[in-house]
């Protein structure tokens, strides 16, 4: 996620954060703290050649799994 997507869906961010993952304890997610993670994790993804899908817009990806 860029950070002007995060800042944009940082409420459905926060309402849907437990739909993939069923966390047992849930802690208000710290905008600055989500911004902050998602670029390293970014970073990390390019460092390391892997594969990832920048959301910026929307959330709408086409995925090809071949």
């Amino acid at each position: 996620m860029t950070e002007k997507y995060i800042k944009n869906n940082y409420q459905n961010i926060i309402k849907y954060e437990n739909v993939i993952e069923n966390r047992k304890v849930t802690e208000m997610l710290n905008l600055d703290e989500l911004i902050k993670e998602n670029k390293y994790n970014l970073e990390m993804c390019k460092k390391y050649n892997n594969r990832y899908i920048l959301l910026e817009d929307s959330y709408a990806v086409d995925l090809d799994l071949d």
